[in-house]
């Protein structure tokens, strides 16, 4: 029943920002055909792309790229998976302990209690250095794309940085959340 309450809790949102981190790229990919720019991004290339067939490569991978970064977005909502599961656990874990009536089901608990413990050890161990990454990169990209809201652009460039720096700042609360979730209810 509690696993249940918060997958219908949490489904829509993880869905939604899934969809939402593609449609950005999707968003980000056809920049050239509402601005003046040639690729979706403003790199610059060491050679001439105005010819074929550098020019179709070039925004091919581009594209490529801001849909793998889109799928980087997805693997937050594993993670946050994971926390959510964690959290679950603990709670299910609080209503065995509140229900035991001798000490064999309190010893029950214990045991229980001490395997979780392991389980969030090694859920910490395993995505310490993809928060990390993904935390730093994540703020410096809303840092910049907030610099540019703020610069002398067309508006359908504003737009599309706040597209990205909205995306960017959802990212971040998408680890926030279930690890602030996740401390509540081991405070529990």
């Amino acid at each position: 029943m509690v696993l249940e309450r918060y997958v219908d809790k949490y489904k829509y949102f993880h869905c939604i920002y899934i969809l939402w981190s593609f449609i950005t790229t999707a968003f980000v990919i056809c920049g050239p055909l509402y601005s003046s720019q040639t690729f979706p991004t403003h790199a610059i290339y060491p050679f001439s792309v105005k010819h074929q067939p550098y020019n179709s490569l070039i925004f091919f991978h581009q594209s490529l790229v801001g849909f793998q970064a889109s799928s980087g977005m997805g693997i937050d909502t594993q993670v946050a998976l994971l926390l959510r599961y964690a959290t679950a656990r603990f709670e299910l874990l609080g209503i065995q302990l509140r229900n035991a009536k001798n000490n064999s089901e309190l010893n029950v608990c214990i045991q229980k209690h001490i395997k979780l413990l392991r389980y969030t050890k090694e859920i910490r161990l395993s995505i310490k250095y993809l928060v990390l990454a993904t935390i730093a990169t994540t703020t410096i990209a809303v840092i910049f794309g907030s610099l540019n809201l703020i610069a002398n652009q067309p508006l359908i460039l504003k737009t599309l940085y706040a597209i990205v720096v909205f995306s960017a700042s959802v990212e971040l609360f998408m680890y926030a959340w279930p690890a602030d979730g996740m401390m509540r209810m081991v405070m529990k």
